[in-house]
């Protein structure tokens, strides 16, 4: 592997306050053009000022001090591309105290999927069509403009887009001027409200064309869902679940929207010496269930139990048995958010049962759990629930079918066949859980039908949803296919990890798409690279193994093969695998006699 460079912050003798930014796409050349003004703070004497950029092209770049008149220093420009940072070198030192520095600049709307970058869409008559969007997370906002991209340092932006007339163009705030371009009335030059204080990579612009729905939450606040032209329909679900769960996440977290953000996007035991859990005796979980089973124990802080236990249980620090058996007692839970969380933890000890003669004790301890639930719910909407309990009831429905429970399975199977031959279309809070359930318990037949809704499909939602379920087909030869398939040009190159990682809800998927990524690895290193979809990919692809000699064969296979860009999750894959191990040696043998016991 490459010798690894120091990393270095940048420095701290400037920081920004306020961006006023301006870019404009060109559609058509795949470029884009650009113009900051940035209000800093000079904290201490410098000749020098040092900024993020990573394959963008300055043009000029100068600094005026805030009481220096209409006197500017131009800077000399040097990149620094192997830390992706750029040196702007003044003749004479700039002074504590307030300025502006304004830079021009272009850069590329790549193909990458990071920084500010086209995607390619259908328009209703079949045309193919580019849109410029962004992917600014964790540190490519340099990608598009000149900035000190690292999250600690926020400050607020005013953006302004100048687009074709014809596009829609978005940002994170409200619109506060739209205008033609002088110059050229084809164009229109759309600037948005300022930010509150963020960090750049909360940034985002959006150029494309869409349609959209609106409406007003209970709190006033105006939500928008935009939508492919002429699909404003499928639109509807979407702004109706928005406007019902933003004022509950405003009461449930006590913050208002839009202030959920990073400068709070928070003090935790203030006073105190730090966070804390408490390790529970068995005694006082067995006092703990009736509680739960009875939901005299609130909301939050049956949340706050089950992921408190399965913290401690997988860090040994309580058995798992005991964990399960207040687990048991969530059977008549009808929270959304504690399900959502216990599935997911549930979920964890799923993949490592999948690797004894037990699993088929734990589908059943879970179908036990989930039948309740949703058979409370049902499977049609009623006409005064909330959108809360069409997610669960997509959750109970998505697990009794992952877990072959046979009613689901054989509604799943009627209502797929109805919605295939067009007599009964899916509803779309309904699709997931059918497409998933045929699946896991489908044959090639059932494959074939999936791959031509996929070939059909006109709205990229239905694409990614069909994409990402695929790969539960029970087939290894099928798996196979989908591993392919996520690689071929029918595949946006954004889905196709999560393609492939939608084949490792087996032991062997699991083995077939470890070996995919080894072999396919140069490809997709320098697909990915740099990118965050990397780290996604080690992720899917090593993350829930169980044994040791596993954690050894990643580790060699990267010491080879090098990802700097998905270091850290190369690691953090690693001690997942070695904790799978150790609790799998400490706990599986208890936990399947309990599981055979219920």
């Amino acid at each position: 592997m490459p010798e690894k460079k120091e990393f270095k912050r940048l420095p701290t003798d400037v920081k920004p306050e306020n961006y006023t930014l301006r870019l404009q796409p060109d559609l058509d050349k795949f470029t884009f053009k650009g113009q900051e003004t940035i209000d800093v703070k000079v904290l201490s004497s410098t000749t020098s000022i040092t900024l993020n950029s990573e394959e963008i092209e300055i043009q000029s770049a100068c600094y005026k001090a805030a009481d220096a008149g209409d006197q500017n220093l131009k800077a000399e420009v040097k990149f620094e591309p192997e830390n992706a940072s750029v040196v702007l070198s003044f003749p004479s030192a700039l002074q504590p105290g307030s300025g502006q520095l304004c830079i021009d600049f272009t850069g590329e709307l790549n193909d990458k999927m990071k920084g500010f970058y086209r995607s390619k869409y259908s328009s209703p008559s079949g045309e193919e069509k580019y849109g410029a969007v962004t992917q600014f997370e964790a540190t490519d906002a340099r990608r598009a403009f000149p900035c000190w991209d690292e999250p600690a340092v926020k400050a607020t932006f005013d953006v302004t887009l100048v687009v074709p007339k014809n596009r829609v163009a978005l940002s994170n705030m409200p619109v506060k001027s739209e205008n033609d371009l002088p110059e050229d009335s084809t164009w229109k030059v759309v600037t948005y409200e300022r930010t509150p204080i963020m960090s750049t990579y909360l940034l985002a612009f959006v150029v494309g064309e869409y349609d959209y729905v609106e409406d007003k939450d209970s709190d006033g606040v105006l939500v928008r869902v935009y939508t492919p032209v002429g699909k404003k329909e499928q639109g509807q679900f979407a702004l109706e679940v928005a406007v019902k769960t933003l004022p509950f996440y405003n009461k449930y977290f006590q913050i208002a929207f839009p202030n959920v953000t990073p400068d709070q996007w928070v003090k935790v035991n203030c006073e105190s010496v730090g966070v804390y859990r408490v390790q529970y005796s068995s005694e006082t979980l067995d006092r703990f269930i009736p509680a739960i089973k009875n939901k005299t124990l609130p909301p939050r802080d049956r949340l706050g139990l089950q992921n408190d236990l399965f913290a401690l249980a997988r860090a040994g620090m309580i058995s798992t048995v005991d964990v399960l058996k207040v687990v048991g007692a969530f059977v008549n839970e009808d929270d959304y958010t504690v399900w959502s969380d216990l599935t997911g933890n549930l979920g964890q000890i799923s993949i490592l049962l999948q690797n004894t003669d037990g699993f088929e004790d734990f589908k059943t301890f879970s179908k036990k759990l989930y039948k309740p639930v949703a058979q409370s719910l049902g499977w049609d909407a009623k006409e005064s629930e909330g959108p809360l309990a069409a997610m669960l009831r997509e959750l109970a429905l998505t697990r009794l079918g992952k877990y072959g429970d046979e009613e689901t399975v054989t509604e799943a199977r009627k209502r797929f066949e109805n919605h295939v031959s067009g007599k009964v279309p899916l509803p779309a809070d309904l699709k997931g859980p059918v497409y998933l359930t045929v699946m896991v318990n489908g044959d090639e037949t059932t494959f074939n039908q999936m791959m031509k809704l996929y070939d059909e499909a006109d709205m990229q939602e239905e694409k990614v949803r069909i994409s990402r379920c695929i790969g539960s087909i029970k087939s290894d030869e099928l798996k196979k296919k989908v591993l392919d398939f996520a690689m071929s040009d029918k595949v946006r190159s954004q889905d196709t990890v999560f393609v492939i990682g939608g084949v490792t809800g087996t032991v062997q998927g699991r083995e077939l798409c470890w070996q995919f990524v080894q072999d396919k690895w140069t490809e997709l290193h320098e697909r990915y690279k740099g990118g965050f979809l990397l780290s996604r990919l080690v992720e899917v692809s090593t993350d829930n193994f169980v044994t040791e000699a596993r954690a050894k064969e990643v580790e060699k296979f990267f010491e080879t093969h090098s990802a700097p860009a998905a270091e850290r999750k190369i690691q953090q894959s690693v001690e997942n695998i070695r904790l799978n191990a150790k609790w799998m040696e400490r706990e599986s043998t208890s936990v399947l006699k309990f599981l055979r016991s219920q």
